[in-house]
């Protein structure tokens, strides 16, 4: 990735996506890993990896919890966008905002939440 580094034009907006997809990435392992094992499977599996699930769980608690302090328009769409995995235009459906707006709203959640997330976790993205 190095190589193609040079070729972004706008870092801010880079990291603001790369800090939204590792978020998602982050929420649907954990969404996925409860809903695909059973209860006994979930018990095998806490044995074997109990302090990586801790920490993944709590990463997942902190986005949570950050996110329910976002204004309530950042709040709604960041949910829409990012629990609920509505597309763009779904979210403008639902909420009446311009894509535009709803653009600019998620760019401002996910700023809000990385450096909330980074005052937590200073260590974790390193």
């Amino acid at each position: 990735m190095r190589d193609s580094l040079g070729d972004i034009r706008n870092f801010e907006a880079y990291a603001a996506t790369l800090i939204k997809n590792l978020c998602l990435d982050k929420l649907r392992s954990a969404v996925r890993k409860t809903s695909r094992y059973k209860t006994s499977e979930v018990e095998k599996e806490q044995g074997k990896d109990t302090t990586i699930q801790l920490d993944s769980r709590n990463e997942m608690e902190l986005i949570s919890h950050i996110a329910e302090q976002l204004p309530q328009k950042q709040k709604e769409v960041f949910k829409l966008r990012h629990f609920s995995d509505f597309s763009l235009q779904e979210i403008e459906e639902i909420t009446g905002m311009s894509p535009v707006n709803i653009r600019v709203q998620l760019s401002r959640a996910t700023k809000y939440i990385k450096e909330q997330f980074l005052k937590y976790e200073p260590y974790e993205s390193r």
